[in-house]
């Protein structure tokens, strides 16, 4: 398994309006763990502030999931958002959690994110 981002196509970094990555190294904590805290919509709120109101359309629970659709708000504005990858780590390889989000709008103003 490659240890980088899958960027679709379109959101190739360079070749959209922004671009953003973050990178946190923490010790002490196994990828399962950290994995687990990701994936719990529960404890967001704990170590992201601007984070409020997660709703599921087809999982019960605070837990994301492979091809979850989920809505919440950041920074005050709605956002809807679907798991496209969701593999849990295992053994030595890292695990792999990315959705894609969006906030409608017209082609000048909707949030499209990756």
């Amino acid at each position: 398994m490659l240890h980088e981002i899958n960027w679709p196509h379109e959101y190739l970094p360079g070749t959209t309006d922004n671009f953003a990555s973050n990178e946190v190294i923490i010790q002490g904590v196994t990828a399962a763990e950290a994995f687990d805290n990701l994936i719990d919509t529960a404890i967001w709120p704990t170590y992201y502030k601007n984070v409020a109101d997660v709703e599921f359309d087809n999982t019960k629970g605070t837990k994301l999931a492979e091809n979850t659709r989920f809505r919440f708000k950041t920074f005050g504005f709605p956002i809807e958002a679907e798991i496209t990858e969701f593999e849990a780590p295992k053994g030595d390889q890292p695990g792999r959690l990315a959705w894609h989000g969006w906030a409608e709008g017209d082609a000048e103003t909707r949030l499209d994110v990756i």
